[in-house]
């Protein structure tokens, strides 16, 4: 079933609380405490939301001081069971990163190297480990000597406490030196290989998920397109799995900031026929049950390049004189109105091998386009367990956005996305809510929360929209459950990373259920209450039974 712009109302999303604070990125809580964890560029920021409606900094933990001497580059954190697991780059970013074990307090329980740039973690459903991405991502344009440490995940085992807990952490390194030397292989079968390097130096893990069993892993390689398959027990990599390009021909989608009227300033306009085929790019990455009992992953598309790291960058523009369109392309594709300003691949521009030359489009090596190739999914996908696609929104988040009016004037997010990567959906998490599941989407450059019911993952169905005023570039979401939570009600808590915000949002849901009114009327039948009393209280504890809700009159 096709997605609508009219949501289900399913959910409600109503702002409970929010807070300015240092830095607002990536946030995690503690169900023992009530305590959020949010991560920052100067350090790590514990606040309570005991009472959701006014959330509190408690105090922020220094890691540039004793007893951690490193850095307060904090990229993610995580809790379970007690323990916070904060990830940690170095100074520079291509050395070792650390994670720290906390307890809720914030005291010191280990701290463990780990691998280049650390930017995501994630412990286990039972607790046991911790997954770490370390992204390893090149030294910028201009640093000597230049640097690109090899990406890897980190997996750290936390014993029981009879066996020394935390304290006693140890830590193993999954790499992918094993796919060394299958550059071609990968790049054929559609893994944004770059030229001159290895696969181990190139793949960047992003973000991590684990299956309910707590045996796999699925990895985002954002710049790669692709996503690994980890066997936790063995720290290996199974399969590294294009995702292949999305073709937008048959999507309504808005590519230029130059198609007013006058085809000289900006204007919302979703055409299809556009020949444009989009690598998803996917950053963050979450994990559920579907309705079927099977295992299923849900991706945010955002789209990424590597210009801050390459001499000269990666990408161009449709309309650049050297972007040379192949002669089945429309020559009228080049005017600003239509896709010239579209921000596209340019990865292999110079070379004449088709296994190097297909990171830009040009299949063939002749030196001309035959694919466009741009940026992003602009949506978010569901993956099997093998890591393939069985669902993806197509443009419907941008659509949503529009209908919203955040477009006009004033609002979160205006037409000078369009020729770059659109509403760039960033952070995702799940959460079930009264046997449904529905995954949640953060919207970077809309300031906004778009909400799906996932269960069935062949019928999925939006559900809710939200934002809220000064919110800008939602980068994390973390779903708390009624279980877990204060106030015995759903949250939803989102970290904007521009505004420095955190913003707690109370997850309602609208339930049908039958209301059963129980009456009764013996007062002329000349029964004696005493008589009638025990029989009455059973009926209608009878009748109860079978209707939760229940009035008696």
């Amino acid at each position: 079933m096709a997605l609508t712009t009219t949501p289900t109302n399913d959910l409600d999303l109503v702002v409970q609380g929010e807070l300015t604070l240092a830095g607002s990125e990536i946030s995690a809580f503690d169900p023992a405490t009530d305590r959020l964890f949010v991560t920052s560029s100067v350090g790590l920021q514990i606040v309570s939301i005991v009472d959701p409606s006014m959330p509190a900094l408690v105090r922020t933990i220094d890691f540039t001081g004793a007893p951690f001497s490193f850095t307060n580059d904090v990229n993610s954190v995580a809790v379970k069971n007690g323990i916070v697991a904060v990830a940690v780059a170095a100074d520079p970013s291509t050395s070792a990163g650390k994670v720290f074990l906390l307890d809720a307090q914030g005291n010191l329980l280990k701290s463990i190297d780990v691998g280049a740039l650390p930017d995501n973690l994630t412990f286990t459903p039972d607790g046991s480990k911790i997954l770490v991405a370390n992204e390893a991502e090149a030294s910028l344009q201009g640093v000597t000597p230049a640097v690109d440490p090899e990406g890897s995940v980190s997996i750290i085992t936390i014993p029981s406490p009879l066996q020394g807990g935390a304290a006693a952490a140890t830590v193993v390194t999954a790499t992918f030196t094993a796919f060394n030397g299958q550059e071609a292989l990968l790049r054929n079968e559609g893994v944004r290989i770059f030229p001159n390097k290895t696969v181990a130096q190139d793949l960047e893990p992003e973000y991590i998920a684990v299956s309910a069993d707590g045996k796999t892993a699925l990895v985002t390689l954002q710049e790669a397109n692709a996503i690994a398959i980890l066997d936790i027990a063995t720290a290996t990599f199974k399969d590294i799995v294009p995702l292949g390009l999305k073709n937008f021909s048959s999507l309504l989608t808005d590519f230029s900031d130059r198609d007013n009227a006058a085809g000289t300033g900006q204007a919302i306009k979703f055409e299809n026929g556009n020949p444009v085929f989009g690598i998803y790019q996917p950053d963050s990455i979450a994990s559920f049950i579907g309705a079927d009992g099977k295992q299923y992953y849900v991706i945010a598309n955002e789209g990424d390049d590597r210009n801050d790291f390459l001499t000269g960058g990666e990408t161009t523009t449709v309309g650049n004189a050297n972007y040379v369109l192949d002669p089945s392309l429309s020559a009228t594709l080049k005017a600003n109105s239509e896709l010239g300003r579209l921000v596209v691949s340019n990865i292999g521009s110079g070379s004449t091998d088709p296994n190097i030359t297909q990171l830009r489009g040009d299949t063939d090596g002749d030196g001309d386009i035959d694919q466009i190739i741009s940026y992003g999914g602009r949506s978010f996908s569901i993956l099997n367990d093998k890591g393939e696609i069985v669902f993806d929104s197509g443009t419907h988040g941008e659509q949503v956005v529009a209908a919203t009016g955040l477009t006009s004037a004033g609002g979160n997010y205006d037409d000078g996305r369009s020729d770059n990567k659109g509403t760039e959906p960033e952070g995702i998490t799940v959460g079930t809510i009264n046997g449904k599941t529905y995954a949640f989407v953060g919207l970077e450059r809309a300031g906004g929360v778009i909400a799906y019911e996932v269960t069935d993952p062949t019928n999925v169905t939006f559900t809710q929209f939200a934002t809220n005023a000064g919110d800008l570039n939602p980068e994390g979401l973390t779903f708390i459950s009624a279980g877990d939570s204060p106030t015995g009600e759903e949250i939803l808590a989102v970290t904007n990373e521009t505004s420095n915000t955190l913003t707690l949002y109370a997850v309602t849901s609208e339930v049908d259920y039958t209301l059963q009114l129980l009456h009764f009327a013996d007062g002329e039948a000349g029964l004696l209450a005493s008589q009638t009393a025990p029989f009455l209280a059973a009926l209608v504890d009878a009748f109860e039974e079978q209707y939760a809700h229940s009035i008696t009159l």
